[in-house]
């Protein structure tokens, strides 16, 4: 692959320069990335979307991926620089279980049932990222992250599960377990969507975890959820 690159210029030491192509060669190479980002497209929907296709598969040596250009595409896109499935795995899902994207303008509950919390031997933890930045969501709480060594300040339910809330607005008695969002068009020309990223870390202790459904109050409009054993319900 590399080797073929530089037949255009492409390297350590290339002289690629864009504004010097030839029109032929311009509408090769653009057509060529066209062509990438529908293969890209393609297998976002139909395999990683699905569960077929997960950060186990997308993340590793060169040895591993064993020249699946494709999946190193979608490992760089989607998390790059994720750790490979020996130290970590990020299970996930792009929609709530009624087939809505996820977006800061709705409200979403993500249980953990008595019981049930991540297996792990190193940490888990719950991350908000505002897409399509992948960047971090700034909020009055200060908080970017909840994380197993935060267990100790969270309320636990009657039956002893953990109920962590991601919305813009206050849960009121539940703040210990809130991750804020920010409401849709907070930002001009912002679509506020979402994305929870559960990393767990350091190896499974029972193998992978199963991602369950994700239920949104309302309908969403673009975001992507990493979960883990349990899901998202409404919150009323």
């Amino acid at each position: 692959m590399r080797d073929r690159f530089t037949t255009i210029g492409i390297g350590p030491a290339g002289s690629f320069h864009a504004d010097e192509l030839t029109p032929e060669m311009r509408s090769a190479i653009e057509g060529g990335i066209a062509d990438a980002w529908a293969e890209f497209d393609a297998l976002k929907k139909d395999k990683i979307d699905t569960g077929q296709v997960g950060s186990a598969d997308l993340f590793g040596t060169a040895q591993y991926l064993a020249g699946n250009y494709l999946y190193r595409m979608a490992g760089a896109v989607l998390g790059i620089y994720g750790n490979s499935k020996d130290e970590a795995i990020y299970p996930g899902s792009s929609s709530d279980s009624t087939g809505q994207p996820l977006t800061g303008a709705d409200r979403y509950t993500y249980h953990f049932a008595s019981g049930q919390l991540p297996p792990v031997n190193a940490f888990w933890s719950l991350t908000m990222y505002e897409l399509p930045h992948s960047l971090l969501v700034a909020n009055p709480m200060h908080r970017y992250l909840i994380n197993s060594p935060m267990m100790s300040s969270l309320i636990k339910d009657p039956d002893g599960g953990i109920t962590l809330y991601i919305q813009n607005e206050s849960p009121r008695r539940r703040q210990g377990g809130q991750l804020a969002t920010r409401a849709q068009g907070a930002v001009p020309g912002d679509p506020a969507a979402v994305l929870a990223e559960t990393r767990c870390a350091e190896r499974y202790l029972e193998g992978p975890a199963t991602g369950q459904d994700l239920t949104a109050a309302r309908r969403s409009t673009s975001s992507v959820a990493e979960t883990t054993r349990s899901g998202w319900e409404n919150w009323m």
